[in-house]
């Protein structure tokens, strides 16, 4: 019995030892690869931004009629990148929320999914926020 356990112990302490000696390797391979991937920062510009901070203080003084013929007309804005197309229909799907139309704040957020290379951030928040809104659903 002694024997099968010191064989156990020398089998566990190797097996540490050999996971222990291998992290740095995968950490260095980590590195490598996060190097070699860039990400693309997106942006946004002032214009945009500016009309999108005017609706965000529509939305926050409760002035929904006013937010939703402004965000219209902002949607339909030539020129507009994937990422302030996406950033209006996120601002139009909290709007929604807040007035606790929540079926339009799902398709809202909808939008917001379907437009090409979201950042993972906002696409992971967005379908975060759009699966806590299905459960308030009734369906």
């Amino acid at each position: 019995m002694t024997q099968y356990l010191s064989k156990f112990v020398v089998a566990l302490v190797t097996g540490v030892l050999l996971i222990g000696s291998s992290t740095p390797l995968l950490a260095q391979s980590g590195d490598k690869e996060r190097e070699r991937k860039t990400k693309e920062t997106v942006a946004m510009s002032q214009q945009v931004y500016e009309q999108l901070t005017e609706l965000q203080e529509l939305i926050e003084a409760q002035d929904y009629a006013q937010a939703e013929v402004k965000v219209r007309d902002l949607r339909n804005k030539k020129g507009l990148s994937d990422y302030e197309r996406a950033q209006i229909w996120n601002i139009t799907a909290y709007s929604y929320y807040l007035q606790e139309r929540y079926s339009d704040a799902i398709d809202a957020y909808d939008q917001v999914l379907a437009q090409p290379d979201l950042p993972a951030a906002l696409q992971q928040s967005t379908l975060k926020t759009k699966s806590q809104l299905m459960f308030t659903q009734e369906d």
